[in-house]
């Protein structure tokens, strides 16, 4: 539990919190209304220079817990930012601040990692004006950090009208009470909780929800909790938020998510196509297809391989030489009774062109380059004389 840190690369590496401003001029803070810390409250605080922080792009994971609303009733006057600035020892502009300029206008972050749990304020507890409230939001923090890990794939949805849908999840704690790990569903009667019990693998447990005819929608969440009753959720935001899927007839395609080669100068290969495919039932692991040909020949088809989580891939083989043209596309299949299948693209083929040099201008886009630290970007111009430097 952390609160204000002028090392801001440790705060967004451990905190997963970007640093925005000093002061966002703002003191009324509301928590989100689905967070066990934040709960939903408004409240004033009452201090001098809390910041305003962002989620971290370089290290994501971070959640919100408190985000500035209002400018409440205790914001500083210039006076007092004068007074405190000059007790500081700090140099002040002599701007005074009015708003958060961030579209998360955090001032409170929590980030559940796999190995830490963290929670990081933009202000000193003593600016929260009631004692009790103080008393309150700790002892949330303290509960969430100290309350059982869950960690579970949620279910898909399904055509199957038969069989138990098992609900599978990790749980982990060193003082879990395993009477209290529950699996609480709802298919339109109300709310049912059943005891989920240990399989035979370690920390692991389950528990089933009776098959469902075509239509009904089946909504659950699962709880855990220690032996001095901290207790954990998933999804985080039960039981108001909820896993959901369907028992339907299955007419949806999946989903195939593929940027193109486009040019290489590489004329050794293998050229790997790689290509995220999804499906609201299932992806058919063994219905993954790459078709490729080269300079307009046979066209020849090579099942792509799963890599890990929805990654697929397969390699065009090289060599290759100057001019050469790959043509390719991605063909993926679901698991429905009546199998549905998607194309990427839809008509037509890619096409990967072997060329001498390739070179960007950066003139309309970011040519495919990621930004990796805070000293490189792109974006259009907004002023700037007549060339960019």
């Amino acid at each position: 539990v952390a609160y204000y840190s002028s090392n801001r690369p440790w705060t967004a590496e451990f905190m997963r919190a970007d640093y925005v401003q000093s002061d966002p001029g703002w003191r009324e803070l509301t928590g989100e209304a689905d967070d066990p810390i934040g709960i939903g409250e408004t409240f004033v605080i009452d201090g001098y220079s809390p910041d305003e922080v962002q989620r971290s792009e370089t290290y994501p994971g971070g959640e919100i817990v408190y985000k500035y609303t209002g400018e409440g009733t205790t914001a500083a006057t210039r006076e007092e930012l004068a007074h405190w600035h000059e007790k500081e020892g700090l140099e002040w502009d002599g701007v005074t601040p009015h708003a958060p300029i961030s579209l998360d206008a955090a001032a409170g972050m929590k980030y559940n990692g796999d190995t830490y749990r963290s929670v990081y304020f933009t202000f000193a507890f003593d600016y929260i004006q009631e004692s009790s409230r103080q008393a309150d939001i700790t002892d949330r923090v303290i509960r969430w950090i100290d309350s059982p890990e869950i960690v579970h794939a949620p279910l898909s949805d399904t055509e199957d009208t038969l069989s138990v849908y098992t609900v599978v999840a990790q749980v982990y704690s060193a003082d879990l009470d395993p009477s209290r790990v529950n699996l609480t569903y709802d298919v339109g009667g109300g709310d049912v909780t059943v005891l989920m019990t240990p399989t035979a693998n370690p920390d692991e447990y389950s528990a089933d929800i009776p098959p469902q005819t075509f239509g009904t929608t089946v909504d659950y969440f699962i709880s855990a909790a220690n032996n001095d009753g901290n207790t954990s959720y998933d999804p985080s935001g039960a039981p108001a938020v909820r896993h959901s899927f369907d028992v339907t007839a299955d007419i949806t395609p999946p989903e195939i998510v593929h940027s193109p080669l486009g040019t290489t100068a590489d004329q050794t290969g293998p050229f790997t196509v790689s290509a995220d495919v999804t499906d609201n039932v299932g992806v058919d692991p063994n219905g993954v297809d790459l078709t490729w040909r080269l300079n307009g020949g046979l066209a020849t088809t090579t099942a792509m391989t799963n890599v890990g989580g929805d990654t697929y891939e397969a390699d065009m083989p090289g060599p290759a030489t100057l001019g050469d043209i790959y043509e390719y596309y991605i063909v993926a299949r679901d698991v429905a009774t009546v199998p549905n299948t998607a194309r990427d693209p839809h008509t037509g083929w890619h096409s990967l062109e072997i060329v001498d040099y390739y070179a960007w201008d950066f003139e309309t886009n970011d040519g495919g380059f990621s930004a990796t630290g805070p000293d490189w970007e792109w974006r259009a111009v907004v002023t700037a004389p007549d060339r960019a430097p």
